[in-house]
């Protein structure tokens, strides 16, 4: 479903969102800004989690490499890690903290609690731990509507799932 999400609702945004909004992807960055928007307007309530704001500004510093290095995606992570000077190069991760504030975004904190019934989650629904956490945080906060490009979602029953494309 795109992410035609209903004024007044309350929706749970994944990584993959502030991804495409922060590196430009045809066609997926637009509906991402888009969507973002009528949340910084106060349309719609977005909420994530910290776990899952982690690894969107995680993404942003992996594609910033691989554009201004010409880095290959494979091993990057390794290279970046060990090869001196190249993560001080990189800055525009710097700015998604405060642009994802600016824009409303209420940021929940990753508990023990969250990550014990994310490891049930993730057996049940047979999801990583990052998305099983997610799917912890969206139950614990009774919210059903979900704002991802992840189609491991699409098997979890009880949300709705909505997708920029």
């Amino acid at each position: 479903m795109p992410l035609n999400i209903p004024t007044g609702e309350i929706v749970f945004i994944d990584a993959n969102i502030f991804y495409y909004h922060f590196v430009s992807l045809p066609g997926l960055s637009i509906a991402c800004k888009h969507f973002l928007h009528r949340i910084e307007q106060g349309e719609i309530t977005g909420v994530t989690a910290t776990v899952v704001f982690a690894e969107a500004q995680h993404k942003v510093i992996l594609a910033e490499a691989v554009q201004k290095y010409g880095l290959s995606p494979q091993g990057l992570v390794r290279r970046l890690t060990q090869t001196t000077g190249l993560l001080a190069g990189l800055s525009h991760h710097r700015i998604v903290p405060s642009t994802v504030v600016a824009m409303h975004v209420r940021i929940e904190p990753l508990t023990m609690a969250i990550l014990q019934q994310a490891a049930d989650l993730s057996v049940t629904h047979e999801l990583l731990t990052n998305d099983a956490a997610l799917l912890a945080h969206m139950q614990a906060l009774g919210i059903t509507h979900l704002a991802t490009n992840d189609d491991d979602f699409d098997k979890v029953t009880g949300i709705t799932v909505w997708k920029p494309r």
